[in-house]
């Protein structure tokens, strides 16, 4: 069989180096070694060759996407390409490496080909192989539909949702205005690595697998990885049910979204615990770390007061003490709020690790690559009202994750300020509505006959 034309870009015969790839790439504009022009030569059914080396291969294949995300985040006068034509591509070489980890992985458990009507694989997911029908979709997810994965052993992450529970009673007395969601509707997790696999050195797979009313009331509830689903490309998707619900739910994904945006207070959330931030929102400065090094050493002899008494007579320190905040007897201290009758030794490490991220000791590399995610996705979303894999910045997200320089460190704290003192205009111009629609999906998922709801 003739190799499909991503395959072609990483054919050892064809390019023996990265850098002639990198080359192939910017000199052809993303397009294939052999004759034909279009993306959908991509799309033709060829099998895959056999490949000796399965972690150098799919290494080439990162190597390619990552070229075609940095064509796409750079100036487009250097491609003659428009940007959804380079996201496409860009999404069918990520499907490339997906399709070639999850072979590879379920070959530990099995010899048979992972097609999704193979009732070995099905109970590789823990679905019950009989009634294929039950199924909503079985997506890729994470960096797996993101299109942010970094090299051959990083895991891959399935989405799979299926209409009901196993027992139709567990519908009858379903809330979608539940403030929680009921243990037996919520998610169940499974991977590779668990007890019920082989244990192998290959590439993990997580999955979740979740019912079409948990699923719903997870979007309507602000779930992000829930609402990242439905804006998985077509390529993303390993198997779509019949009746095409999850169709339904992608076009109609706007009901899920309101000015009161999840991804923002995720990111706010995420920004704490990486930077030393005020309760404001405004980041606290290098310059300051002197001072609240001076001021734990003096909390540190106050170890047995409260916090009100600690601060009576401790002064000089303004910037970072605010005392009595709106009458409420809490205080605010290098941005962490307490308590006034919180225990001074209580307050001693918190304020140690905000110390440490001022200093950018205490930095999770996989954080700020979220935070570039969080913040893309939502002035995205208010600005356009929707977005699409890769997202702009991917570039970034990856080199967050991968090879980090002070130039990447610089763009995303660029980014977090410009957040934080731009996100609360966003909804104020957006057409987004005021709250979630759920009266929409109420009816829907009635009319679908999928539970009767209280």
């Amino acid at each position: 069989m003739i190799p499909s034309g991503i395959q072609c870009f990483c054919n050892d015969n064809y390019f023996p180096s990265d850098i002639e790839l990198k080359q192939h790439l910017k000199d052809k504009h993303l397009l294939p070694t052999f004759r034909c022009k279009s993306v959908s030569a991509f799309e033709k059914e060829c099998e895959i060759p056999a490949n000796p080396d399965f972690h150098d291969h799919v290494r080439r294949l990162e190597l390619a996407k990552r070229m075609c995300i940095e064509i796409m985040d750079s100036d487009q006068k250097s491609t003659d390409l428009s940007t959804d034509h380079i996201r496409r591509y860009t999404r069918l070489i990520q499907k490339e490496i997906n399709t070639l980890k999850l072979n590879n992985t379920f070959s530990w458990y099995s010899h048979d080909p992972a097609e999704i009507e193979n009732p070995e694989f099905l109970n590789f997911l823990g679905l019950d192989t009989t009634d294929i029908n039950n199924i909503v979709v079985i997506a890729y997810s994470g960096n797996s539909m993101q299109c942010t994965t970094t090299d051959p052993s990083s895991d891959i992450d399935l989405q799979v949702i299926i209409k009901k529970p196993e027992t139709e009673e567990n519908c009858y007395d379903f809330d979608l205005n539940a403030k929680k969601l009921p243990k037996q509707y919520r998610p169940e997790f499974d991977s590779t690595k668990n007890s019920r696999f082989a244990e192998n050195d290959e590439s993990q797979i997580n999955f979740s697998t979740c019912s079409l009313p948990a699923f719903i009331w997870q979007c309507l509830n602000s779930d992000s990885i829930s609402l990242n689903l439905l804006h998985a490309g077509d390529e993303m998707i390993l198997h779509e049910g019949p009746d095409r619900f999850f169709s339904e739910l992608k076009k109609h994904k706007h009901t899920f979204y309101s000015k009161n945006l999840p991804y923002v207070g995720f990111a706010k959330h995420l920004i704490g615990k990486t930077k030393a931030i005020t309760p404001e929102g405004s980041p606290i400065g290098i310059d300051q770390q002197d001072k609240l090094h001076d001021l734990i050493k003096i909390l540190n002899r106050q170890w047995s007061y409260n916090i009100e008494h600690a601060l009576k007579d401790i002064h000089g320190f303004d910037e970072l003490i605010i005392r009595d905040q709106d009458g409420s007897q809490n205080y605010s201290i290098a941005g962490l709020e307490f308590s006034a009758k919180t225990k001074t030794k209580r307050v001693i490490k918190p304020l140690e690790n905000q110390l440490a991220k001022i200093k950018g000791e205490v930095i999770d590399n996989k954080n700020p690559s979220i935070i570039a995610r969080l913040i893309t996705q939502s002035k995205e979303i208010f600005t356009n009202g929707d977005f699409e894999y890769p997202l702009p910045d991917s570039s970034l997200m990856i080199n967050l994750i991968d090879r980090c320089k002070d130039e990447d460190t610089k763009k995303i704290d660029e980014m977090i300020t410009d957040f934080l003192s731009q996100h609360k205009e966003w909804p104020e111009k957006s057409v987004l509505a005021e709250s979630v629609d759920r009266g929409f999906w109420k009816n829907w998922l009635q009319e679908k006959g999928i539970v009767r709801l209280v």
